[in-house]
């Protein structure tokens, strides 16, 4: 278990994705209106499906056109991307820091 503790907007890059993601609160992850999706899926495929079947609604062209909310940063990752993806490494600041980098890990009880 984790938190993320930051203001920062994250961007994920690669082939035809350029989408932007916000954290808000503990386990929220929100990709921003406006981001656009990679039109692929490369691999884990029904999941995928399954991701960008639920916000079929909330997509024109491969652009999200409302801010769209997952759990973890690797979800978010999938949708954008069109396959698995660790989050905490794909989506980076301006400057090009991880998410990872603002991990906070809760303590082993």
């Amino acid at each position: 278990k984790y938190t993320v503790k930051t203001k920062e907007k994250f961007k994920f890059i690669r082939n035809t994705a350029d989408a932007t993601m916000v954290v808000k609160g503990k386990n929220s992850y929100v990709i921003l209106k406006g981001s656009r999706i990679d039109d692929k899926i490369y691999s884990h495929v029904a999941a995928v499906k399954r991701l960008r079947s639920a916000y079929a609604k909330q997509l024109k062209n491969n652009i999200v056109t409302e801010d769209l909310e997952f759990a973890s940063p690797s979800a978010a990752a999938a949708f954008v991307g069109g396959g698995a993806c660790n989050g905490k490494l794909y989506w980076k600041t301006k400057d090009g820091r991880p998410l990872n980098d603002f991990i906070i890990y809760d303590a082993k009880k």
